[in-house]
């Protein structure tokens, strides 16, 4: 709904409109973060604080809690943003690994990860940086606890003449970081949203990975996630 839509509903049913924002609000949490969430919850609390400065505020106000669960509604998104901080100061070693060529990565601002986890680019095309988003733009933009670059060349694969594709990216990370490979590792192509919708994929990965209780060096058996398409594994 557009802003005036919003107004228009809540001089008619100030209730209604809290309550929606406040649905929204712990929606947008689980899919995209804290901050899509609070950006709704802050237009809920600016809506309830005008109504508290109407000429009949304690009428408004108690009509609006009498009528909608607009308390029950506050609570259950309080709860859900806890819940989802706690476990994110908790959560597994994630990295995300990106096989690059020369799409842009500035789709990358649209994934919510947390401050723990780490980002590995790994060029192989000939490190071609779209103007869009530079590398060092992604360094400085993105909350990532390290971002790490490598060009991939039939040198680093020791003269054997590899193909430098997705795979053989891949391939090379693993081997590179196989003494330390962290809980989880989300393999991408540089032009992901074609394959996948960034919401579903911060559903699994922000809201999914970090809700399980176990640690994957706990779990005899490692997580695989396949999206039905035919280059998103």
């Amino acid at each position: 709904a557009t802003e005036s839509d919003q107004t228009e509903t809540f001089a008619a049913c100030p209730g209604l409109l809290v309550t929606s924002l406040l649905m929204m609000a712990e929606v947008r949490l689980q899919i995209d973060g804290p901050a899509a969430g609070e950006f709704y919850a802050d237009k809920a609390k600016g809506f309830v604080r005008g109504l508290g400065n109407s000429p009949d505020a304690i009428g408004n106000l108690r009509s609006m809690y009498g009528m909608f669960p607009v308390e029950e509604a506050w609570a259950s998104y309080n709860s859900a943003l806890e819940n989802l901080l706690a476990r994110n100061q908790s959560a597994f070693e994630v990295d995300f690994v990106i096989a690059k060529c020369n799409h842009t990565l500035s789709w990358l601002r649209n994934i919510t990860v947390s401050d723990h986890w780490r980002l590995h680019i790994i060029d192989k095309c000939g490190g071609n940086f779209p103007d869009d988003f530079t590398h060092q733009e992604i360094v400085d933009s993105l909350p990532f606890k390290d971002v790490i670059f490598t060009q991939l060349t039939t040198d680093q694969t020791d003269g054997l003449s590899l193909m430098t594709g997705e795979c053989t990216a891949y391939l090379y990370y693993i081997l590179a970081r196989y003494e330390e490979v962290p809980d989880f590792v989300i393999f991408l192509h540089d032009d992901a949203p074609r394959h996948l919708q960034i919401p579903f994929l911060n559903i699994k990965v922000f809201t999914g990975l970090s809700s399980l209780p176990l640690r994957a060096s706990d779990n005899s058996l490692p997580l695989f996630l396949r999206y039905d398409h035919g280059r998103s594994t």
